[in-house]
């Protein structure tokens, strides 16, 4: 007889607006590298700016978005030995139950080392957005740098661009290996945004769509804010 514990189910664990800025953010920086290249100013701004929208957007719901999509849910700090141990007697269970009586839910989010490296991806576009919004005298962010560093802004984007492509060949090559281990495409996951767990997990709490629509109308408030104010 199968023990309760062996059974997994399909469980939603990523949000669709997570899943939307994931896949968009990958098109748009690919777009962005690629007008870069081949020299199409108006596509790189108008890229640029809709960068800066998902960011402030991701920003915003990273504290109000749904339990695996905030920050606090996937930037853990290193684990101490003590901790290290526990992790491997309890299957590194970072969120408890909301019953006495239920199981503590798996680590089905990013583990530590993957949480650090998206902050650092989504760092790292950051810095393609903004150093793409003043890399030229047209650029709306571009007066706001000092007149000796104004040289250096193409050189500082043409960077953050090579910088980002190694990490998103590194993430994707991460998440394969991933799949591998586990036996789950992570396009799959990516997709449904759904995961096979065991079936005593706790489900996640999902923002709703309204939060979602507020982070949103907030983000794209403060990106025209941003932008009429200093684009000249």
């Amino acid at each position: 007889m199968k023990s309760a514990s062996g059974i997994r189910l399909s469980m939603r664990v990523w949000d669709a607006p997570l899943r939307l800025f994931h896949g968009a953010s990958t098109l748009l920086a690919a777009l962005l590298a690629l007008s870069w290249v081949e020299g199409w100013p108006d596509i790189h701004r108008w890229t640029a700016e809709t960068l800066l929208l998902l960011l402030l957007f991701r920003l915003g719901w990273g504290f109000a978005g749904s339990e695996t999509s905030r920050f606090s849910a996937f930037l853990v700090a290193p684990l101490s030995g003590v901790e290290k141990r526990d992790a491997k007697r309890h299957a590194t269970t970072r969120l408890t139950a909301s019953s006495p009586g239920q199981a503590t839910r798996p680590d089905f989010g990013h583990g530590a080392a993957g949480g650090w490296l998206i902050l650092v991806i989504l760092l790292a576009l950051s810095g393609a957005c903004l150093t793409g919004l003043c890399a030229s005298p047209s650029d709306p962010f571009f007066r706001l740098l000092p007149p000796e560093e104004t040289a250096n802004a193409a050189f500082a984007h043409s960077v953050a661009l090579i910088v980002l492509g190694a990490l998103f060949a590194l993430h994707l090559l991460l998440l394969l290996i991933a799949g591998r281990i586990s036996g789950e495409s992570p396009l799959r996951q990516f997709i449904s945004g759904k995961k096979r767990l065991p079936a005593a997990t706790r489900t996640p709490k999902l923002a709703g769509p309204g939060m979602a629509a507020l982070v949103l109308l907030c983000a794209l408030l403060l990106t025209l804010l941003l932008l009429r104010q200093f684009g000249g």
